[in-house]
């Protein structure tokens, strides 16, 4: 019932969506700061030399590594050797990716679907606040998504030709996206398997044996760079940085794998390769219905009715007595439903889980709404299912408005007058249409734009709050502000909105913890030691490295907890003359915090800090123990 779309038109509406996406994560990009210090100071560091930047050194000498594969940090190393390393040039790949995975499920839908279902695919998930939010970031989950899509074209052209070729290219894809962020890009596994399997255009033994290479391919391709690491000698590279073992493998199956997934006994924190997370879990309680919580609705979840009522209509479709389309309606139910139902059950049960991590399932949503828009469209006068569009709608309004109630009554009050005019009047067009038994294109159009518009208006708002308030670079999250009125802290001039909101926006992690003075002081004192200063942590590392140039050593790699070198191997790189300086924290206990203390000489607290007495860290030159084998 909806016009046909000429080619001409669709391009130029396309051109119009991505433009809209442009601006959702372009506009203010600026204003970022350094984006996620971890990573920029990480791209800083790689850029010093080949051997930093194979191995994704986070400190110019080579100690400790970020804990990520190496592809998303190498395409942002290439961004900042053209541009610099600044905050807009490592942030402008994951723009670039967002545009194009909008433009991967055009072609993907258009191919599949029509024009219309392609469009609003488009949409839809450009609209998603998550979407938007980290395509504003150098996180890397935006380069993932990208891959992933490229992944699902590779998948869906395999199993149309029954193509050993394709199926291989599948799985090479997925084996890239793995070198990004390791386990998290075998999310679209289970639709990869579902779909070759029981759809691919050949025979079961060839469909076995193609997926039995494809799956040999795919492990080497995932493992290459994470091999070449373990087999390497520990002292000739970086330690792995948040492993407990120095390895990659472990790094892939522990921290940024299975204990994430697992689900955690309730009243207890993550504990993560020893490490206890200094984050609250941001998706909250875990449950079925945890995605409509506060946490997590606003993020992703808007769409997400209409995105079940989406996988109704794909069932329909499989089960309908014409059976001429049956094997794309099938492969098209076990490509999105292979995606929704591992990706649900797992932001469900997850024990570990960040809000951005729903950028994984937005195309997914994206899709599965727009097939239920344009499929319930077309039923809505042919079948007695003509109920199904305006209950869809109708239903999607509800639980938006049961997510604006946990939010402050200002953003219900403009936003829910909109959706119950825009759906409420979408429904009353649809009722009249069906009471008149006679089709009215035009009523029909004009009852669907309404009802669009009510359900769009909260994402739109959403999506928007990132430009309007600021990005939580190191978490991104999209959402108004959780108090009545700005603030402006008293010791940083920075105008705060929530925690975590403008603070992160690249402003300096550590305050006065670092000071001016012993900056100065280091460096005056430089006495070309491979490492200036050693520290407990990345927190007081990134500034270090990014704004001030001083060689530093993160000892305890991101959260301070990594075992990085033993007792043993840091007095022989002393006794070497590799490390200059030592920053020991008054609450800090170890044997190699024990060890400097007792053999290494305190620095006066007047030569770097202004304060007559510094009790919140004390600095010790280790330079006089060069040659000494002091046990």
């Amino acid at each position: 019932m909806l016009g046909k779309i000429t080619a001409r038109r669709g391009r130029l509406l396309l051109f119009l969506i991505l433009l809209l996406t442009a601006f959702l994560t372009c506009w203010k990009m600026w204003e970022a700061g350094n984006g996620n210090q971890y990573y920029t100071a990480a791209v800083k560091s790689m850029l010093t030399s080949w051997h930093n930047f194979f191995y994704v050194s986070y400190d110019q000498g080579g100690f400790i590594s970020v804990d990520k594969p190496p592809l998303g940090l190498w395409l942002q190393c290439l961004f900042a050797l053209v541009f610099g390393v600044r905050g807009w040039s490592v942030i402008l790949p994951s723009v670039l990716c967002a545009l194009g995975s909008v433009a991967v499920v055009y072609c993907l839908v258009k191919k599949h679907w029509c024009e219309m279902t392609a469009l609003l695919a488009c949409l839809f998930m450009a609209l998603t606040p998550i979407f938007a939010v980290v395509s504003r970031t150098n996180n890397l989950d935006a380069p993932l998504v990208f891959v992933c899509l490229l992944a699902v074209g590779a998948l869906l052209k395999a199993a149309e030709k029954g193509s050993l070729k394709y199926i291989i290219l599948t799985m090479v894809l997925l084996g890239l996206g793995f070198n990004i962020k390791m386990l998290q890009a075998y999310m679209f596994l289970p639709a990869v398997y579902l779909v070759y399997f029981f759809t691919a255009e050949a025979t079961w033994p060839r469909r076995v044996i193609h997926l039995v290479v494809a799956t040999v391919v795919l492990l080497a391709v995932s493992l290459s760079w994470c091999l070449i690491i373990d087999l390497t000698p520990a002292q000739d590279r970086p330690y792995v940085g948040s492993s407990s073992t120095n390895s990659t493998l472990e790094l892939a199956v522990g921290y940024n794998g299975l204990l994430r997934a697992l689900p955690v006994p309730k009243g207890t924190m993550a504990d993560i390769s020893g490490a206890i997370s200094q984050v609250p879990n941001e998706g909250a309680e875990a449950g079925i219905l945890r995605l409509f919580n506060k946490e997590m609705a606003g993020q992703a979840g808007w769409l997400l009715p209409l995105a079940v009522f989406g996988l109704l209509a794909l069932v329909m479709r499989v089960l309908q007595k014409d059976q001429s389309g049956r094997k794309h309606s099938l492969r098209q139910l076990l490509l999105w439903g292979g995606i929704f139902v591992p990706m649900y059950v797992y932001f469900s049960i997850s024990g570990h889980i960040h809000r951005y991590y729903l950028i994984m399932f937005v195309p997914c949503l994206a899709v599965l709404a727009a097939i239920a828009v344009t499929e319930f469209e077309r039923r809505f006068k042919i079948y007695k299912t003509g109920f199904l569009l305006p209950l869809a709608f109708a239903v999607t309004a509800a639980v938006q408005m049961f997510i604006l109630r946990t939010y402050a009554v200002r953003y219900s009050k403009v936003l829910v007058p909109v959706i119950l005019i825009g759906v409420g009047l979408a429904v009353l067009l649809f009722a009249a249409v069906k009471t008149v038994k006679k089709e009215s294109k035009t009523l029909t159009g004009i009852a669907l734009a309404l009802g669009l518009i009510g359900l769009l208006a909260a994402p739109v708002y959403w999506a928007y709050t990132p430009i309007q308030y600021g990005t939580n670079v190191i978490t991104p999250y999209a959402g108004p502000p959780a108090v009545s009125k700005p603030y402006e802290d008293p010791k940083t001039g920075i105008t705060q909105y929530e925690w975590g909101r403008k603070w992160y926006a690249g402003q300096d992690l550590t305050g006065e913890l670092i000071s001016v003075e012993m900056v100065k002081f280091i460096k005056d004192n430089d006495n070309g030691s491979r490492w200036q200063l050693a520290v407990p942590s990345i927190m007081f590392a990134t500034p270090l490295i990014l704004t001030d140039d001083v060689t530093v050593m993160p000892l305890g790699g991101f959260i301070g907890t990594d075992k990085s070198i033993t007792l043993e191997g840091f007095k022989k790189l002393v006794e070497a003359g590799k490390l200059q300086y030592f920053l020991v924290m008054p609450m800090e206990q170890s044997e190699i915090i024990t060890w400097v203390m007792s053999h290494g000489q305190p620095v006066d607290p007047a030569e770097y800090s202004k304060m007559p007495m510094r009790e919140f860290y004390m600095l010790y030159d280790l330079s006089g123990l060069k040659g000494q084998a002091d046990g």
